[in-house]
Parts: C-alpha cells; structure tokens; sequence
C-alpha cells in the first residue's frame, strides 16, 4: 500500500511542478515587456528609419531589450536592462538615438512600468490561433526532463535560462554549463537545449538563427518548430541529457 501511495505522490507532484512551470504561464505574466517593446519600436521608427526588437527574459522581471535599425543600418540602436526592480532600469542608446528621444523614451518606460497591468488573454489567444501553444507544450515536455536534474539545472524564465521574442520568432534556451571553464575536467555540464518557433511558417529563418546560436548543435525538426541540441558534458553528468535525447525522439507519440 505504502509502494502505491509513493508512485502516485511522485507522478502528483511531478505533474503539479510541470503545470507550475508551463512556459504559457511565464509569458502572460511578462507579456506587458512585449507591449513595451512594440510601443518603444513605434515611437523610435520614421517614415525613414525601421526598427526591429528583441526580448529577452531571464526570469521574474529581469529583461533586456534590444532595438535595432534595420534600415539603413543593423547596429543596437537602443538597449534597455532591468533586474527584478522594474523602477530600477538602464536605458542605453547610441548615437543615432537622439539625447530628447532618449530622454522622452526614458519618461515613458518609468510611466508604463509605474501604470498598473493586469494578465491579457491577448496573447493566449494569439499563440492559440498560430499553433503556438502546442509547440511550447511539446518543448516543455522534453525541457522538464533536465529541470532541477543535475547541479546547474536550476532555471528562473520558467524551465529555461532564457526566452527571447522577437516579431519573427520566439526562443526558448535552457542552458547549463556548470562548472565548464574549470581546469578539473572530471565534473562539469557542457549541455544547450533550444527551441525555434516561427511565428510565420519561415523555417529557413529560423534555422539560420538556431544555426548562429548554437552553431555546434544538433538540428531535429518537429512541424514548424526547430530543436537543437547537443550534450558534451563529463560522461557521469549525461543522465540528464540522455532523457532529454529520448524525449525529442518520441515527441511525435
């Protein structure tokens, strides 16, 4: 009786971890930070000059944002950085970016992170439409595996060390590379798992990205969503990579 309770507590709380971690969930919670970057990108464009951004979310209210020109140059135009005091912020910008547009810039990001928000179904609804939603389910379910398996393995953007949205794609990173540099080469994590999703059916684009952020890694296609990942940690931390490997080969049951 006892064996029994035990297999069912672990699957329960197995299964109520996973919900708490659900990717979804993470991203309605900072879906104000993709508002923001869209209305800093229509402030900074002219009839001249387009901008692009990107996101990136490392956990609870620790973001960069990045917008480029993209015409008539790609270089970082504006840099934003904030670490779990949204009031405390960084905001850098180089010398395309005017010192009044930085300034006025400046102004209204204090405004909007003071203005109280609340959860949108906006974006749950838009993911739903597009099909995102079952990819994120699909790489939450092979990224769980390596969740708090091994030293190193502690996330803060839910299963992962980093999500990053921009208008073309989302990015999911769980990265650990515990103990990599160090000179004892008998204990160390050298292991990358990423996914690629296209919001527009580009997988080309995508791949050319996924190939550029991890140019060493292993390329395993699922629909429109890209996984890449590669393991070269010390052969006694592979466990955890090892059921990864087997999860991205049975997500199509």
């Amino acid at each position: 009786m006892k064996h029994y309770f035990f297999v069912w507590w672990l699957f329960f709380s197995s299964n109520l971890m996973m919900a708490q971690h659900k990717t979804i969930d993470f991203l309605a919670e900072h879906q104000k930070y993709i508002l923001l970057a869209e209305q800093v990108k229509g402030k900074l464009e002219t009839s001249e000059a387009k901008f692009t951004f990107q996101l990136h979310l490392y956990g609870k209210d620790n973001i960069a944002i990045e917008w480029k020109k993209i015409a008539p140059q790609s270089s970082i135009s504006l840099h934003l950085r904030m670490m779990q005091q949204p009031s405390i912020f960084e905001l850098r910008g180089d010398k395309s970016i005017k010192e009044d547009q930085q300034k006025s810039i400046e102004n209204f990001i204090r405004h909007f992170i003071k203005t109280p928000s609340s959860t949108s179904p906006l974006l749950f609804e838009s993911y739903q439409r597009q099909g995102i939603l079952n990819y994120l389910e699909k790489a939450d379910s092979i990224a769980f595996n390596a969740y708090a398996c091994n030293v190193g393995d502690h996330y803060q953007a839910g299963l992962y060390s980093e999500i990053i949205i921009s208008e073309s794609c989302l990015q999911l990173h769980q990265i650990n590379w515990w103990n990599a540099e160090s000179l004892d080469r008998k204990n160390y994590c050298m292991r990358k798992l990423a996914f690629l999703v296209p919001f527009q059916e580009n997988k080309n684009q995508a791949l050319d990205i996924l190939k550029k952020e991890f140019f060493e890694t292993e390329i395993y296609p699922f629909q429109n969503m890209l996984i890449g990942f590669q393991d070269h940690s010390a052969p006694n931390y592979r466990t955890c990579g090892q059921a990864i490997m087997v999860a991205i080969k049975n997500i199509n049951h």
